[in-house]
């Protein structure tokens, strides 16, 4: 058999992570850990380190700069920290140029309320409804369907509502390395110009 011709999709009924029909974890921290992977290739990629967020004050992450100190010849972590509240979903849509997600409102206020040096980023991992998709694997290659979208709630006003609120990312908020770079520049730009 040709090594194209064996993949295997991960979650597919027979699989490794399945007895029969009852998956190993659940449907929601599978979600979870897919979007940490997702997180941490990205920032591996960019060049920087990744904190899970010890007890839960509305930050599930913290992407954090690195640099080499050649006076103590090793790398560091130093400048600025990007926070993020990750969530994963088959319940998004796209509208135009927008991803439409009904983000809880608590996360909401969360991300509003922060000091403008200090955003709380969305990070939405936006998956795919057949769960079969969601990670498929070869020998050539890992495929994590579909993409993680950023957003940034600051300034914006809180929500009175009580369960959900409508958020609209724009498409080109895409979460790469390069992008997360760039969002760490503007975190860095926005602590020197607050000093």
């Amino acid at each position: 058999m040709s090594r194209a011709g064996v993949e295997r999709r991960v979650g597919a009924s027979g699989d490794s992570c399945c007895r029969g029909a009852v998956p190993l974890i659940t449907e929601q921290h599978t979600k979870e850990i897919l979007s940490r992977a997702f997180l941490l290739a990205i920032a591996g990629r960019a060049g920087f380190n990744v904190h899970k967020g010890e007890l839960d004050y509305g930050v599930d992450y913290i992407v954090a700069s690195v640099r080499y100190s050649a006076a103590r010849s090793r790398y560091i972590e130093d400048g600025p920290n990007i926070h993020l509240q990750l969530k994963a979903t088959v319940d998004w849509e796209i509208d135009g140029d927008r991803i439409v997600y009904d983000l809880e409102a608590k996360t909401w206020n969360d991300m509003v309320e922060r000091d403008v040096t200090r955003p709380l980023y969305l990070g939405l991992l936006c998956l795919e409804p057949d769960m079969d998709k969601w990670l498929v694997c070869s020998e050539e290659r890992m495929v994590l369907q579909n993409c993680l979208y950023w957003y940034d709630a600051t300034g914006q006003a809180p929500t009175p509502n009580t369960t959900t609120r409508r958020t609209r990312i724009p498409r080109a908020n895409l979460l790469t390395s390069d992008s997360l770079v760039a969002l760490m520049d503007a975190n860095r730009a926005a602590v020197r110009a607050h000093r």
